[in-house]
């Protein structure tokens, strides 16, 4: 803004020096702000800006719920394939069970077969001495 002196001013001291200046000629120009006519103006702007926060809640809400089921989706597919890991876990945990059984089966009946085999071993033992006994 630029400021220019006033024309008709007598004396820079003076008390009155507000009515020595001619109304006409102002010296600062100002933009005035815009002001509302009415209160029915006022009241739509408020309303509008209700409006366009409920759309934008709306927007929100509607995009949050997208995202959230979107990952909701993604935990459930998650979990089901868990779910599956952990059958085949199981399966495959009973099969080795089984397994295990069967080897233990087999293990008690080589066992039963050392054993006899060894009693057998010292009855020959035995028959061979009281052989040799007689003999000599």
């Amino acid at each position: 803004m630029q400021r220019t002196p006033p024309q008709k001013i007598k004396c820079m001291s003076s008390p009155d020096l507000h009515r020595e200046i001619d109304s006409t000629n102002n010296f600062v120009t100002c933009r005035k702000r815009k002001e509302m006519d009415d209160i029915s103006e006022c009241s739509t702007i408020f309303s509008n800006n209700i409006l366009n926060e409920k759309y934008i809640e709306k927007l929100v809400t509607n995009s949050v719920r997208s995202v959230l089921s979107a990952e909701l989706t993604k935990i459930t597919d998650a979990l089901t394939n868990i779910q599956l890991a952990v059958a085949g876990i199981i399966s495959d945990n009973t099969a080795l069970k089984n397994s295990l059984l069967e080897v233990n089966n087999k293990l008690m009946d080589i066992d039963n077969t050392l054993c006899s085999s060894e009693l057998r071993q010292d009855s020959f033992d035995a028959r061979i001495k009281g052989l040799e006994e007689k003999i000599q």
